[in-house]
């Protein structure tokens, strides 16, 4: 039958639907407003029925439990089914064309049987639903029960008369609306975000599925005045769902092509409400959906493993500290890196340089937009698989401790997300280690590793003076880099031509940990040594041994009876990788060389002072005062004094009276108080040999610690005279702040002024020194400038104001003339700003710190050296225990079961045992000094062939070939031998 076959009904469908829902409505309104004592009583009565059968009810449908989850489930299901046939039954054919309404046949009609079944659901779960609720009310004015009234009782209407009504059925679609938490309580969709943005999409799309079933309702009914007497209308449409779908998207994307559009006045007036309403929605759902889109492909997305391992890289993550990283853990020679992802967690999303370092990196590195706090987050970049957390620092954050808690609360983080996850993290403040302990499961002494900022760079520093050029040697070995093809700098005229290529093939040796050959087994230490160095070029550093899961590191040990097991792991400074496998796979066949070189040694290294075998005393190296002096004397700028007689005149400690502390690491002294210990501008005493320490800072900087600087300056490993006056220039705010934790160290002076005063530099004897180091405390909590090249102005501009200055020749003819002649490191937050501190270099401004002229002369420090020994403690968690022995950081760091009191120190030439070696090689020097004193050369401090009113310049020059020759002025960068347990009388 036609559309028309039968008489029109909708008025019966629809009071189904009205007249039920607002009659309840009314019925609760009253009860809840007259609230009369008859309704009181019929509650009393009811109330026990009630509770017990809405507990039963709120336990059934609530989301917390399965039976709740699956019923919701189900639910959604049947609504978009019961939408689908809904718009079926709007399509028009030529065998059944109809409008909204039609009659008979439905009781063999397959799709109007399911159509019933799923209301049925839907009736009883909204009974379920009813009792369950706690205020009928608020329940019967929710969109999902007006819904269920809009649609259910239609079709049982239908059922009753044989008669079928489109009616409000498109209202199922509304249903989408609570797809979200549906899928949140799945936990199909696991990401916040993801589930914020489909709500606004899901309202556009229900927006548009809606709109188009009341313009089909009303275009195709007609108005309801203007019906003919057969209750056919005059003026009505022909349309189908698609055809008012596409009416509504042209109408909400304001196209308005004209082809559709209403003709009826209920039509019409619908639109005009839709219009106003439903393009402002329209509007602001639109720009949300793009906007995130956009993001989410690029950082909102979910890391996808396409290598076999990954590491998350999370905290404060900058340009700099992500370029050091990744050029450091891509290295050709990271093997370990090859088939590894470096996947970035961030608040913030890149900047445009960030940008292109990752596209450089592309895909070995990924970003993502996120919180390490959020176990959401970190799913989303699988931290469950990675291999390790990496956590760094923000190294010129205003705020270090703020800095340092948002780190710790990112450990916990990652901890509580999954307790066996090694953590690598970096921390500013040396205090703040003591917070490690509260953080679960975190395992410093195991497989998690923390490197303290300032605690590693001050210490970096205090080695630097004692041994100029040692933060350079130092970066050369850890961090992994390869010459550049062009060099970046070069000098003027006049000096030679050779330098460069020295400085950066001894750059290029880095650190590398490799398993030593079984054939090695029962080998003393300088045997191996010897080997490895004559046979294939490596430099044996020490040896990590261990036995019943406990792992030990020896560094250049000393004891004659001290001999390699079978599993030992060396750690070599090597050119390549690949030449350590040497070492790796060295066969037995070649293990007849042992006895060869059993009989070169004869056990001289018993004692950590030895003799030399024509029976005469060799000085011992830690006697030895290196004071950049030394080349000013052979330069000629100063009078012509001999080494011997410049060192002897420099000033000596008296240690009679000192202790030690409680860890016996390093001297100390009765407290002193500040009044007592700060130089007047009155005095005239004249310092020789001292260290004069620059601190920029105010009453609102932050402490940078400046007893991490002078515990390795009073080490118990140091000798009376290699223990030099300090003299710390400052702001009395500050070094007042400072002085309760360095009050106790000997020999201490403060000036409080400024560094870039030169009467302050000038009362500091700053021309005398052995070594003036400018640092810049840890940015002002209040004050300070957002950009970033502004973070070492102070320092930058002391190193200036003492490179222009210039010194009365003295009668004793000691010390320099020129303030360029002065010895100094400059500690840099920012590396660019390298380029400032010499204004007569070449240096390209694009070139990395490590490449500048500057860090090549050991004047430059950086955080940056930081970021570029994470990839080496990745790769071995012993790194982390032999920088902290060569750095001398104490038991935090190196371990108390480690052979402590390693050092570094510089020897001339031109003293025994090197003497003999100027114009030789520096192979045969390696070997001979390795064999009678165990000294382990590691590099050269090399100077320059200036011209006469040339600066006096040195350069670091990392292990040098064997056939290298040698220079009479050259320092000797050696490892001396390390004792075990050492004692007071033969440290000293």
């Amino acid at each position: 039958s036609t559309s028309m076959a039968c008489e029109r009904r909708w008025y019966y469908f629809l009071t189904a639907s009205v007249t039920p829902y607002f009659g309840v409505l009314v019925f609760f309104l009253l009860l809840r407003l007259l609230w009369v004592w008859k309704a009181r009583k019929l509650q009393t009565a009811g109330r026990a029925i009630t509770l017990r059968s809405a507990t039963v009810a709120r336990h059934v449908v609530s989301l917390k439990c399965p039976t709740g989850k699956i019923m919701a489930a189900v639910g959604m299901l049947f609504s978009l089914g019961s939408f689908v046939v809904y718009v079926r039954e709007t399509i028009r054919t030529a065998a059944d064309p109809f409008l909204v309404e039609r009659c008979g046949g439905l009781y063999s009609d397959g799709w109007f049987i399911v159509d019933v079944i799923f209301n049925m659901y839907f009736l009883a779960y909204f009974v379920l639903r009813f009792i369950a609720a706690t205020d009928k009310v608020v329940f019967w004015i929710k969109v999902s029960t007006i819904i269920d009234f809009a649609t259910v009782p239609p079709i049982i209407v239908s059922l009753a008369l044989n008669q079928l009504w489109l009616g409000l059925r498109f209202l199922r679609a509304m249903r989408l609306l609570e797809l979200p938490k549906l899928l949140e309580t799945w936990k199909v969709v696991k990401s916040r975000k993801v589930l914020q943005t489909l709500e606004p999409m899901l309202s556009l799309v229900t927006l548009w599925l809606v709109g188009a079933g009341f313009i089909h309702l009303l275009e195709n009914t007609g108005d309801p005045w203007e019906f003919g007497k057969d209750g056919s209308p005059y003026i009505h449409q022909d349309w189908n769902y698609f055809e008012t779908l596409y009416m509504i998207a042209v109408t909400m994307s304001t196209v308005g092509y004209g082809d559709y559009f209403a003709i009826t006045y209920l039509g019409r007036i619908f639109m005009i409400f839709f219009i106003v309403g439903g393009l402002a929605l329209f509007a602001s759902y639109v720009p949300a959906i793009v906007d995130y889109i956009g993001q989410r492909n690029k950082y909102a997305g979910i890391y996808k493993r396409v290598t076999k391992h990954h590491i998350v890289v999370c905290g404060h993550v900058t340009t700099t500290s992500m370029e050091t990283f990744l050029q450091d853990f891509f290295h050709e020679d990271r093997v370990e890196s090859g088939n590894t992802t470096v996947v970035f967690l961030d608040n913030d999303q890149p900047d445009p340089k960030m940008k292109s370092v990752l596209r450089y990196y592309t895909p070995e590195a990924e970003y993502y937009q996120g919180s390490a706090l959020s176990s959401e987050d970190l799913g989303r970049v699988q931290l469950s698989s990675a291999s390790a957390c990496i956590i760094l620092a923000d190294k010129n954050s205003p705020d270090p401790d703020q800095e340092d808690s948002e780190n710790l609360m990112r450990a916990v983080a990652v901890k509580n997300y999954l307790p066996n996850m090694r953590i690598i993290m970096q921390m500013l403040l040396q205090k703040n280690k003591r917070l490690l302990k509260s953080i679960p499961n975190f395992e410093p002494d195991k497989s998690d590793d923390v490197i303290c900022v300032s605690e590693f760079k001050l210490s970096l520093i205090a080695q630097s003076c004692l041994c100029p050029g040692f933060s350079t040697l130092l970066a050369n070995i850890v961090g992994i880099r390869s010459a550049p093809e062009q060099l970046p700098f070069s000098f003027s005229a006049g000096v030679e031509e050779n330098w460069k290529d020295n400085y950066f093939q001894g750059s290029g040796h880095d650190f590398y940990p490799a398993r030593l050959s079984p054939a090695f087994t029962g080998m003393t230490f300088p045997q191996v040594v010897e080997m490895c160095y004559t046979k294939w070029g490596l430099v044996l550093l020490g040896i990590e041994t261990g036995h019943d899961g406990e792992t030990k590191v020896h560094v250049n040990p000393s004891r004659a009876d001290f001999v390699v097991t079978d599993g030992s792991k060396g750690f070599f400074l090597a050119q390549d990788k690949d030449d350590t496998e040497s070492a790796t796979y060295f066969t037995n066949e070649e293990s007849f060389l042992k006895n060869a070189m059993r009989m070169t040694f004869t056990g001289k290294r018993q004692k950590f002072a030895l003799n030399r075998e024509d029976g005469t005393s060799s000085q011992n190296p830690a006697f030895v005062m290196m004071n950049p002096m030394v080349a000013a004397t052979e330069s000629g700028n100063v009078s012509g004094q001999n080494v011997e007689d410049l060192a002897a005149e420099v000033d000596v400690i008296n240690l009679d009276d000192a202790g030690l502390d409680a860890t016996r690491s390093y001297y100390q002294q009765n407290f002193v108080q500040f009044e007592d210990a700060v130089l007047k501008p009155t005095e005239s005493v004249v310092h020789y040999g001292h260290i004069v320490v620059c601190v920029f800072g105010d009453e609102n900087s932050t402490l940078i610690g400046l007893q991490n600087l002078l515990i390795p300056l009073r080490s118990v490993s140091l000798q009376p005279s290699e223990i030099k006056q300090v003299i710390i220039i400052g702001s009395e705010s500050y070094l007042q702040r400072e002085w309760p934790n360095i009050g106790q160290f000997n020999w201490v002076n403060v000036i409080c002024g400024s560094a870039l005063e030169k009467e302050d530099l000038f009362l500091a004897s700053v021309n005398t020194c052995s070594m003036c180091v400018f640092l810049n405390a840890a940015g002002s909590k209040e004050s300070g400038s957002s950009d970033v090249y502004l973070i070492d102005k102070e320092c930058v501009l002391g190193t200036l104001t003492l490179k222009t200055m210039t010194f009365a020749q003295r009668s004793d003819n000691r010390g320099v003339v020129r303030g360029i002649d002065v010895p100094v490191l400059t500690d840099l937050g920012n590396d660019s700003n390298v380029q400032f501190l010499d204004q007569t270099d070449e240096d390209d401004p694009n070139a990395s710190l490590f490449e500048t002229q500057a860090f090549a002369l050991g004047n430059a420090v950086s955080s940056s050296i930081v970021d570029s020994t994470v990839s080496s403690i990745y790769a071995d968690s012993n790194a982390m225990t032999l920088l902290g022995m060569l750095l001398n950081l104490g038991g935090d760091s190196a371990g108390s079961t480690q052979d402590l009191y390693c050092r570094i120190v510089q020897k001339p030439l031109t003293e025994a045992p090197f003497n003999t070696f100027r114009g030789g090689s520096y192979g045969d020097m390696f070997v001979s000094v390795l064999q009678s004193d165990g000294f382990l050369c590691l590099g050269l401090y090399r100077r320059f062939q200036p011209q006469a009113d040339s600066p006096l310049r040195r350069y670091v020059i990392t292990s040098p070939r064997y056939e290298f020759r040698l220079k009479s002025d050259d320092l000797i960068f050696v490892l001396l031998p390390s004792p075990a347990e050492p004692e007071m009388s033969t440290i000293w």
